[in-house]
């Protein structure tokens, strides 16, 4: 590709290629420049890389030009479902729109930290105390007023079009405690025109910063509560259609009975109204955390292992910062401590990094809070918060990929089994793998490691005191993972 320089073009902050004049040498040892023009000042800055697009089954990220430092501090993306425009918020100038990722235009110059698209077409971006509202596609943008002085962190609407928002934000008291201030919840029935306040039978900090509607319209929000200043277990809250107030939702599961929340990080809800959350907190003394499954609308939980650690000590097992659901029901991730994009096609029983062409942030942070969005086309395009990188794949709708699918098999046999179960599985080459077995509470019954030749292998399970149910079985190497549902007879 030839050397190109960015250039302003006549549209205010609007960002397009041009060839670089042969005069200009390269900078740093970096391939591409650009010069950026908005008002009277111009930048001088690289260009890692250009939004490139593949045809459908690319199984790997491709990245796209980072945005000026002056849109620095990105914090949300939004696909518009009606003409696929991409849409980026930032704290620092607004939001910012593209047709390919390409070229990008200014279309707010005000602060937001969340954006969303409506299935018709209506943007919504939420600031402090001010939700904007475009009606074309981003040309023109309208502000309603919000009774709260606080972050608006998430707007989502059900499917008659009724619109709710978050509120929080971390407090400042001059001490040195982490504590979160917020308003709790707001809805909308005029399509953003007004909000009202609507957080009838919420407790604690009201810091609510995670929201997400399910099956039904019925509504889950998510609270912070920091280091426990209101001495609530509750982070967790719920709403069927027709009610007017919010249920709390107590989070038990395993041997954690009694859940301090601090943080509740994220919340989706998959198409088949399964529920899953991050979060992390406290068991009477003790740090816990990470990511958790309810198939009951939040009566009965299991944990999630995004990793090969069945732990639940909060240092050990992954909290999901972000959750998102794309069309064909895959789960998308990112997490605390920073392990980047995971990726899960069987509901969350296993899990895969997915991080193939993003590079290392300067700031690790970022790998904890990726943003994700999608396209009519099965686009998937990945934000990377802070550090002002996108990234987009067309994803394979839920299957592996067809040079992976026989690298590893498993087959679990008999099943349902009585008193043996044989594991036949192959392996593409000689390798050392991981067997183990949980019971339908994500407890961990069998924890092995086995060397496996190259071709068929056969193992033997012998659960000496396992009770009868239902039981998974996970093969795992150092880069693919198998997992079967089993259950044993009485």
């Amino acid at each position: 590709m030839p050397n190109q320089i960015i250039s302003a073009a006549s549209a205010k902050n609007c960002l397009t290629l041009q060839p670089l004049p042969s005069s200009w040498k390269h900078s740093y040892n970096r391939p591409y420049q650009f010069v950026y023009s908005m008002k009277p000042f111009l930048a001088l800055l690289s260009v890692l890389g250009l939004f490139l697009t593949k045809a459908a089954g690319q199984a790997v990220w491709t990245p796209g030009p980072p945005l000026s430092p002056t849109f620095a501090n990105t914090t949300s993306i939004a696909v518009s479902p009606v003409n696929d425009k991409i849409f980026v918020g930032s704290t620092d100038a607004g939001i910012l729109r593209s047709d390919e990722g390409l070229t990008w235009h200014q279309v707010l110059p005000h602060a937001v930290v969340s954006i969303m698209a409506k299935a018709d077409g209506t943007l919504l971006a939420g600031g402090k105390g001010t939700v904007y509202r475009s009606l074309d596609h981003g040309q023109t943008w309208s502000s309603h007023s919000v009774s709260s002085a606080f972050s608006i962190r998430k707007i989502v609407s059900d499917s008659q079009g009724k619109l709710y928002l978050v509120t929080g934000d971390l407090g400042e008291d001059g001490s040195n405690e982490e504590f979160y201030v917020g308003d709790g919840v707001f809805t909308s029935t005029d399509n953003g025109q007004t909000w009202t306040k609507d957080s009838q039978g919420m407790t604690g900090t009201l810091s609510a910063w995670n929201l997400a509607v399910g099956k039904n319209d019925q509504v889950y929000v998510g609270t912070h509560d920091g280091n426990g200043r209101q001495d609530t277990r509750i982070g967790l809250f719920t709403r069927q259609k027709q009610q007017t107030t919010w249920q709390p939702i107590d989070i038990k599961f395993r041997e954690v009975t009694t859940f301090n929340v601090a943080y509740l990080h994220s919340i989706a809800v998959d198409e088949n109204d399964s529920l899953y959350i991050g979060v992390a907190g406290s068991d009477h003394s003790a740090a816990v955390g990470g990511t958790l499954k309810s198939a009951d609308g939040g009566k009965t939980w299991r944990p999630l292992f995004l990793t090969n650690n069945t732990s639940w000590n909060y240092w050990d097992q992954p909290v999901a910062h972000s959750f998102y659901v794309s069309k064909d029901g895959t789960l998308w991730t990112s997490n605390w401590p920073g392990r980047g994009i995971l990726v899960s096609r069987d509901k969350g029983l296993t899990w895969a990094s997915d991080m193939q062409n993003i590079g290392t942030p300067p700031y690790a942070s970022s790998l904890q809070h990726f943003q994700f969005a999608e396209s009519k086309g099965n686009r998937i395009f990945v934000l990377q918060p802070f550090d002002n990188y996108i990234y987009s794949k067309i994803y394979l709708l839920g299957t592996d990929k067809p040079s992976d699918a026989s690298k590893l098999t498993l087959d679990a046999y008999p099943n349902p089994f009585q008193e043996q179960l044989s594991l036949r599985f192959t392996v593409s080459s000689s390798s050392t793998v991981q067997l183990q077995v949980t019971d339908a509470k994500g407890a961990n019954v069998y924890n092995q490691m086995h060397q496996a030749s190259a071709g068929v292998n056969t193992l033997r399970w012998k659960p000496s005191q396992a009770a009868p149910g239902v039981y998974y079985i996970s093969l795992r190497t150092d880069t693919y993972q198998r997992t079967q549902k089993v259950v044993l007879l009485p």
